[in-house]
């Protein structure tokens, strides 16, 4: 392709983002400038700000067209380091070097799309071998001591300048501020001065200083400046990165078509790379060819989801240790192999759009997100990102072949006929697997179980339309061990034990009086044994691996006796690990937990880094006189109306144990919290007296109301302040006049003392206490916190803005999402992508989150979190923790601070609750 000259066009001498060409246009830097000057180059030498993806990005425009030309580009860039890490690299620490690096090009989900289009396009120079990266870092040219890039203190001003030449020879020279900011990529945000060398000789001579500043850099001859080579890791993935997009497009979303040039040998390199997944032993060719690596973990979950397909399992490594990653890749591999075709992700409303941008940008699938659309051309809607963005609409919400859907959507009942009628799916994974359950928990094994509609939905429809149900949840079990065998049914691979929980409970029963070294009958080893030996026959996979890992010669005789002849005593420490590796749970479920990850790490094995968790002791806030005063009327209150209730209305005992309960947890949580459930319920109670209120007759029909509310909050904005409302009905009944007018009484007497605390309330005085501990002039060192209750979340914001206005203060709850403006001086709604965005960008310090934000949500920028309450099950605060506490965070150490009141019923159900915290990290 003949090469256009930088001689044809008038360049102007400077180029401003906010000056205004003749016609009355903005200037446009990238399409005036960077695409037809590089249109025209076969070289670019660029001295850029830092290594960073914003930065990266930035050097990137106009690349759509240097591709064209086959133009060569080497980049130099500084690095945003600590001096101490500095130190360490100049001293020979190359790991150092790269480990920074990398950590630079972490997170791509929380760029913005600006930043992917410039990162990908970089990146797919660096592939093509058209883009030579070094880093370079500041030194004093007296002393060799390391300095801040922008440090002047030897006299060097450290510029940001490039210089482009064409096939002819001609070059341009440019300097000026680039756009480059830390945080952001704002297009077209940019000033640059361009000389070029055939004005004059005046002008030649400053191109060829340019020029020669430049080799010096390159050749590590400025004695301001140590360059390094580009480390051979953070190569590759740069290299990954270029899958962030299909085709090379500019910061802006310009797409230009490059016909790639292909010799007849990587045509046929493409041909054979195309139809390997469907080769002999191509099967694993989707997992390995992903713009992702897995750690070794997700790669052992990943290959057995694979080789045992199509086998169904519950997915549990804990929080943080990367699911989502592990089913994309199986699912990549089974695609591509043709052994799956119809694939359908269900998901916490949420968590969809999370789901759906993993699967494009991690596994490079072309899976539709869909979602019910209102209004006048109502109908289900079918949205895609990869390879291209488009949409479509259907009548059916299970259309697709390849979907991701809400759980809230695809639980309702006019949904499952839909599912029945779609066809079958291949594989169906359910996130947050631990919805699925019944209601009843607490009962065990001894109550009939109630469960709810989405577990419905997937024991009556989802498991007769899939050959494998993949269930993703860290947290299992919740309240009870039964809730972990509700799932273990759902896999069907269990045997006998799936149709009866008390048999599969036995068997663990057993097993831990096993591992106590307590002797069993002959009928309990005869039943473990039994159980053993019946794997051979019902899982021939699982019984190969039991052959290979834990059967040896020291206990194969006897686990094969075992049904009819009890074990000698000195035999049975060798049946421990076979007999846990063929426990009804360890048949279908995968969970690798941060211990074994500390392994990986130690032994090198684990690249990123997995941070040390410090559980602090517990924030317990003693009262104010007004609070204890207010805190002694509730007690009084909450002893006297349950024995009102037992008096007029026995059959509402589990209602009357959930408000009670409620009370206590909305208390707990804040001031505000209570003040807010008070006045609902003295509303109720007001209304009752005047009009009466709806009741409901028997408790079944309350639990299926309070059901109905959990199971549709994901889609429609229920938080646990609307499970009161329902609970206050039953309550409610049967109330005689005397009585309900004793109960308004009393809480309007409360209510009164709560408004008579004109103070900051003493748990928000010792919150903006840790706040100001943090603080770093005008911002606050990153960390979130998390509240039960939106009313809590409200108060701690309102509180916060009185103290400090201008606050960097994020939102994220199911009720609303937010961040202050500081251009407009105030909270404004956007997305919660946007929200994630910005607080991993560090354009947030503090992000206020209810449990709507504990699943799925990644915030490694920050070390510490904030539990302002804590509630009752110690699962829901694992679930907050491990949004900080995740591999590839990106601090050594992580803290959490508990916060309750002194001298309170929570304060002992906290420390129990912590113990157990503690006892399981």
């Amino acid at each position: 392709m003949e090469t256009q000259s930088l001689k044809e066009i008038a360049w102007e001498a400077d180029y401003r983002s906010s000056s205004v060409k003749d016609n009355g246009e903005p200037v446009d830097i990238l399409h005036d400038f960077y695409i037809p000057a590089l249109e025209r180059s076969v070289k670019y030498d660029r001295v850029a700000g830092y290594f960073r993806s914003t930065s990266l990005a930035a050097a990137s425009q106009g690349f759509t067209s240097f591709l064209k030309n086959d133009g060569h580009m080497r980049l130099i860039v500084g690095a945003d380091m600590a001096l101490e890490d500095v130190a360490a690299i100049l001293e020979g620490n190359s790991q150092r070097l790269s480990d920074k690096l990398m950590q630079e090009l972490d997170d791509e989900d929380a760029w913005t799309d600006e930043v992917k289009n410039g990162v990908a396009l970089l990146s797919e120079m660096v592939a093509k071998g058209r883009l030579e990266v070094k880093v370079g870092f500041r030194i004093n040219s007296n002393t060799g001591k390391p300095l801040f890039l922008d440090d002047n203190e030897d006299g060097y001003v450290h510029e940001k300048w490039f210089i482009m030449t064409d096939a002819e020879g001609n070059s341009i020279s440019c300097s000026g501020s680039l756009n480059e900011s830390k945080t952001a990529l704002t297009i077209n945000a940019e000033n640059i001065h361009v000389t070029c060398a055939w004005d004059g000789p005046k002008f030649q001579k400053t191109v060829e200083t340019a020029k020669k500043d430049f080799e010096a850099f390159w050749a590590n001859k400025n004695p301001h400046m140590k360059v390094y080579t580009l480390p051979e890791a953070v190569k590759k993935k740069l290299v990954r990165l270029k899958n962030l997009r299909n085709k090379p497009t500019e910061i802006d979303g310009t797409v230009i078509n490059i016909k790639p040039k292909l010799s007849n040998e990587e045509l046929l390199q493409f041909a054979v790379l195309k139809d390997a997944p469907k080769m002999a032993n191509g099967i694993y060719v989707g997992m390995y060819s992903a713009p992702v690596e897995a750690w070794p973990h997700q790669e052992v979950v990943a290959r057995r989801l694979v080789e045992t397909f199509p086998y169904s399992y519950m997915m549990c490594d804990e929080v943080g240790l990367g699911k989502t990653i592990e089913a994309a890749l199986a699912m990549r591999s089974l695609i591509l192999s043709g052994r799956a075709k119809r694939v359908l992700v269900i998901a916490p409303a949420g968590l969809t759009e999370q789901w759906h941008r993993e699967l494009a940008d991690k596994a490079l699938l072309p899976f539709a997100r869909s979602w019910n659309h209102y209004g006048a051309d109502a109908g289900i809607v079918s949205e895609w990102i990869y390879p291209y963005a488009r949409d479509c609409k259907h009548d059916n919400l299970y259309a697709e072949s390849l979907n991701v859907v809400s759980s809230g959507l695809a639980q309702r009942p006019e949904r499952r006929p839909q599912l029945n009628a779609a066809g079958n799916f291949d594989i169906v994974l359910l996130d947050e697997a631990h919805y699925a359950r019944r209601s009843n928990p607490a009962k065990g094994t001894s109550g009939m179980a109630q469960y709810n509609r989405l577990y419905k939905l997937l024991s009556e429809n989802v498991r007769k339309h899939t050959k494998a149900l993949w269930m993703a949840t860290a947290t299992p079990m919740q309240l009870d061990a039964v809730e972990a065998y509700d799932l273990l049914r759902l896999a069907g691979r269990s045997g006998p034990f799936m149709e009866d929980s008390s048999l599969c409970m036995g068997y663990f029963e057993l097993l831990y009086n096993i591992t106590k070294g307590e002797d069993l009958t002959q009928q309990q080893w005869s039943f473990m044994g039994q159980s053993f030996v019946q794997i051979e026959m019902l899982d021939h996979y699982l019984w190969d691996f039991l052959n290979a890992t834990v059967i040896d010669g020291r206990n194969k005789n006897v686990l094969k006796d075992m049904p009819f002849k009890q074990p000698k005593r000195i035999d049975v420490k060798n049946l421990k690990k076979p007999l846990f590796s063929a426990s009804p749970l360890a048949r279908v479920m995968q969970r690798h937990t941060r211990s074994l990850l500390e392994l990986y790490s130690a032994k090198g094995k684990l690249k990123s880094n997995l941070a040390k968790r410090k559980i602090r002791p517990i924030a317990a806030i003693k009262f104010t006189d007004e609070e204890a005063d207010f805190y002694a009327s509730l007690e009084e209150y909450c002893i006297e109306l349950r024995n009102q209730m037992l008096r007029y209305n026995k059959e509402a005992k589990d209602a009357l144990a959930f408000l009670l309960n409620f009370l206590q947890l909305r208390f707990a949580s804040s001031l505000y919290a209570i003040q807010k459930t008070l006045e609902r319920r003295l509303s109720k109670v007001r209304n009752t007296l005047l009009l009466g209120a709806r009741t409901f007759e028997t408790e079944d029909e309350l639990r299926e109301a309070i059901e109905a509310l959990k199971d549709i909050k994901d889609d429609d904005g229920y938080d646990e302040s609307d499970f009161s409302d329902i609970t206050l009905d039953v309550l409610l009944k049967s109330r005689t006049k005397g009585d309900l007018e004793w109960e308004a009484n009393k809480l309007e007497k409360m209510l009164g003392k709560l408004n008579n605390i004109t103070g900051t309330p003493s748990k928000i005085s010792r919150l903006l206490e840790e706040i100001e501990i943090r603080k770093d002039g005008e911002r606050v060192k990153q960390l979130v916190i998390f509240t039960r209750f939106y009313d809590s979340l409200y108060s701690i914001r309102r509180y916060l803005s009185i103290k400090e206005p201008r606050l960097r203060v994020g939102v994220y709850s199911g009720s609303k999402v937010c961040y202050y403006d500081g251009e407009k001086g105030k909270d404004v709604e956007t997305s919660r992508d946007h929200v994630k965005r910005l607080f991993r960008a560090g354009e947030i310090d503090i992000l206020l989150c209810t449990d709507a934000a504990a699943e799925g949500l990644n915030l490694q920028s920050a070390d510490f979190l904030i539990n302002f309450d804590l509630g009752w099950n110690p699962m829901k605060i694992e679930q907050r923790i491990g949004r900080i506490d995740r591999i590839g965070q990106k601090f050594p150490k992580i803290e959490v601070l508990n916060m309750c009141y002194l001298d309170s019923a929570e304060e002992i159900v906290y420390g129990r609750l912590l113990r157990r915290l503690t006892e399981a990290n």
